[in-house]
């Protein structure tokens, strides 16, 4: 016979995996409409709100490796949407993501022996760098033929390693860099660079994924919930996205990447003990 503690115990359980699919649908949103892993939303949500619900307080690690599930599953379904659209550059997204994917699978593995402090302050220096390169005024979309667009850029793409690295550490697995570093100083069309980014994210993430893996930090009832919530998301926002102005989506970009890292930010002064 099963006593009411065991019972309560059970349905917190559910009722966990229950709000983490929530989120992951969320997440998942924020994927397809941004082009990003949805680890930006996860992973505060998952730090700050599941608490203030309460739900027992994730270790950092295990928010990471859950973050790092849903970005896998979250560009496993949003990017056939933009391949469909013609919104996907090949030689950025094979290359790009070949490059982020050889740093994702280093840092998901470092991981496992970074210091949760550190991984907050790697992800609040990341928030706060694409928060500044998405505010900056200035955008060629509306004079470039998507149709006809072709990059020849392809050696600079070497520079999405040291992003991959992060991301891996971090459980962001594309995207939160990946698409300011495109648009902003690749001279990517941003519909092309969320397109394309999905694809650099998918290698990342997968990358990242079996690192995280491999080192024991994927928890599996959660990672389902994740994956349960995460696909038809990625759906609806990859749906939204061509019905929302390219300027709208720099402004949602700037507004939810300040709000994160601001958040971030309070938060590892908090840890550090400042306050």
């Amino acid at each position: 016979m099963i006593s009411q503690a065991h019972l309560g115990g059970i349905l917190l359980d559910i009722g966990l995996e229950l709000m983490i699919g929530l989120l992951a649908f969320g997440g998942g949103m924020v994927a397809g409409l941004l082009g990003i892993s949805g680890a930006i939303i996860m992973i505060p949500l998952m730090l700050y709100v599941l608490p203030l619900l309460g739900y027992s307080q994730l270790d950092v690690r295990t928010v990471a490796a859950i973050a790092i599930v849903q970005g896998f599953a979250a560009s496993s379904s949003a990017i056939f949407v933009y391949l469909r659209r013609n919104q996907v550059n090949g030689s950025i997204a094979l290359l790009g993501g070949a490059f982020v994917a050889s740093g994702a699978l280093v840092g998901g593995i470092l991981s496992k022996w970074t210091p949760e402090l550190l991984i907050l302050i790697l992800f609040g220096i990341f928030t706060l760098s694409v928060t500044f390169l998405m505010a900056l005024p200035g955008d060629k979309d509306d004079h470039i033929d998507l149709d006809t667009f072709k990059f020849n850029k392809r050696w600079r793409l070497s520079i999405f390693v040291p992003e991959g690295l992060l991301a891996g550490t971090i459980g962001v697995g594309g995207g939160v860099m990946t698409v300011p570093i495109l648009h902003r100083i690749l001279s990517v069309p941003l519909r092309i660079a969320v397109g394309s980014s999905l694809g650099m994210t998918w290698f990342a993430v997968t990358a990242g994924l079996v690192g995280k893996a491999m080192t024991g930090q994927v928890p599996i009832d959660l990672s389902l919930a994740v994956v349960l919530g995460a696909v038809p998301g990625a759906q609806v926002g990859a749906f939204l996205h061509q019905y929302v102005a390219t300027k709208h989506i720099r402004i949602i970009f700037v507004l939810l990447l300040g709000v994160t890292t601001l958040r971030t930010w309070l938060d590892v002064l908090d840890r550090a003990h400042f306050f």
